[in-house]
């Protein structure tokens, strides 16, 4: 990992984003999955915080929560599946906004 960013950070310096971008991908990558886990287990931040292996701040955390609540809730509750079934019989589902039904592909 560690060669990568420095190559990456040759081509990059100075860029902000960049050095965002990869610290949100190391982040994620060393605990981000464990804090959702947690989360979902019902522990809270400080429980959390004492169960990570990994240095990270109860403002990291609380910002792994806030994220992973937004992304959750925006995600299914929105959103149905519409079962599809084209000309060769083969069987799909669409994603579509609940308030809105839309015509299948092909406008039939």
């Amino acid at each position: 990992m560690c060669y990568i960013y420095s190559i990456m950070k040759k081509h990059y310096t100075g860029s902000r984003s960049f050095d965002s971008a990869l610290h949100n991908f190391v982040s994620d990558t060393a605990y981000g999955a464990a804090v959702r886990r947690l989360y979902d287990a019902g522990l809270t931040v400080p429980e959390i915080k004492a169960r990570l292996d990994f240095p990270a701040s109860a403002e990291q955390i609380e910002k792994v929560i806030e994220d992973y609540k937004r992304k959750k809730a925006s995600s299914s509750a929105d959103y149905e599946y519409i079962k599809e079934t084209d000309g060769a019989g083969r069987t799909s589902f669409r994603k579509v906004p609940k308030a809105t039904q839309r015509e299948p592909h092909g406008g039939k």
